[in-house]
């Protein structure tokens, strides 16, 4: 990196952006809160292994193992942790949230659920209010403001009228909704699409020249001129800023394995051969030019 900032913590499985500059670090029960503006980073315990994590009004909603259940619980932008009444019967495998609404897809003995919680006013309790048909080999959730999806090694479904239609028929490795819009990153595929999910239209389509697609994340939604930040692996251009298909610029951070970003930074958890492992933190600014 020229710049920026960088905490040596070691593996990192889920980063989360939250508000007042701050990011939520996460492998297995170890939580690190790291203050991208000071660069100082405090340690939290989970009461279980985290199985999924997602931004929730400026904390982070984090859903746990408890046994035979998965418990969740609210870290807030200043290390603290509550509680939230309510639990999911089963194994989470994955978590969206959009506005109050939480999906999840979890796992009851070797069966795979997928199904929609309310979350109580200022994160206090989870209520169950819908259950969805599972898809075979689309276990993770996607939940936007005006659909649900469901994506994996069998590609990506939306529901309709409560049953999934395939929208991409591609392995998908992760998905993010945006609005209307989602981003997806093709399994094996080192490929890119952003969606117009109600039109079941691909709006830009990215296959970096060099190295692996990792993560990617929206910077600006402007239809086929949005400027979409892709992390690589196997590439000294850990970070590269893509202005519809034309690669714009590029940041030096190493085997980028996963993005964040929050209202002024972008988040990498990386691998780097230099800085080790950890997240590196640069200002979302870089990329709004």
């Amino acid at each position: 990196m020229l710049y920026g900032t960088f905490f040596p913590i070691g593996i990192v499985a889920m980063l989360l952006g939250m508000a007042n500059n701050g990011f939520l670090a996460i492998n297995a029960n170890t939580a690190f809160l790291l203050n991208a503006t000071t660069g100082a980073y405090t340690q939290l315990a989970l009461p279980g292994n985290a199985l999924c994590a997602v931004p929730y009004e400026g904390m982070a909603l984090v859903g746990v193992q408890n046994g035979q259940q998965t418990t969740f619980l609210l870290v807030s932008a200043d290390g603290k942790t509550a509680p939230v009444k309510g639990a999911v019967e089963g194994k989470v495998l994955s978590c969206s949230a959009y506005g109050d609404l939480l999906a999840v897809s979890y796992k009851v003995g070797n069966e795979v659920k997928v199904a929609i919680y309310a979350i109580g006013k200022g994160g206090t309790s989870l209520e169950k209010t819908i259950d969805l048909p599972a898809v075979k080999g689309a276990d993770m959730v996607l939940l936007g403001p005006t659909y649900t999806a469901v994506y994996g090694d069998s590609g990506m479904y939306v529901y309709k009228a409560g049953k999934p239609v395939q929208v991409c028929s591609k392995p998908v490795a992760k998905a993010r909704a945006y609005g209307d819009m989602a981003l997806l990153v093709l399994k094996g595929a080192n490929t890119v699409i952003l969606m117009d999910v109600p039109k079941d239209e691909k709006v830009i389509v990215l296959t970096p020249k060099e190295g692996t697609v990792t993560d990617a994340l929206l910077i600006e939604n402007a239809g086929p001129n949005s400027a979409i930040l892709v992390g690589l692996k196997n590439s000294a251009k850990g970070l590269v800023l893509y202005r519809g298909n034309s690669e714009v610029m590029s940041v030096g951070v190493q085997n980028v394995c996963s993005l964040a970003a929050n209202a002024n930074f972008v988040g990498a958890t990386t691998k780097d051969p230099n800085l080790g492992n950890g997240v590196a933190v640069v200002p979302l600014a870089w990329f709004m030019k």
